[in-house]
């Protein structure tokens, strides 16, 4: 089973145009796995896939995943309308409606 800790951030405010670093925590209470590991992000209700990554997980393992979140994930492109603000988390499977996350500044 993983449980998932933490996600951090390279920081908090982001600009239009730039990438964005993060670091996501977890630990493995189960068997040896393999898992596909994303990171979410929602503006409003629903939460989207915005990037994802394979990893093996040994049993007892505390494991640091990196992630970078490209600069086109914080446009209107992607999200239909500029956003001003962003939640994320990083989880195996989609977050629920009720799943809070880290916010992110967007100017």
């Amino acid at each position: 089973m993983l449980t998932f800790f933490d996600v951090i951030p390279t920081k908090d405010t982001i600009h239009r145009g730039e990438s964005l670093n993060i670091l996501g925590i977890m630990y493995n209470k189960g068997e040896d796995t393999s898992a596909v590991v994303s990171v979410w992000g929602k503006t409003d209700d629903e939460w989207r896939n915005l990037t994802s990554r394979e990893y093996d997980i040994l049993s007892e393992e505390h494991k640091h995943m990196y992630f970078t979140l490209d600069a086109e994930l914080f446009t209107e492109n992607f999200w239909g309308e500029e956003p001003e603000e962003l939640e994320i988390c990083i989880s195996d499977t989609k977050p629920g409606k009720e799943q809070n996350g880290i916010l992110i500044i967007v100017l």
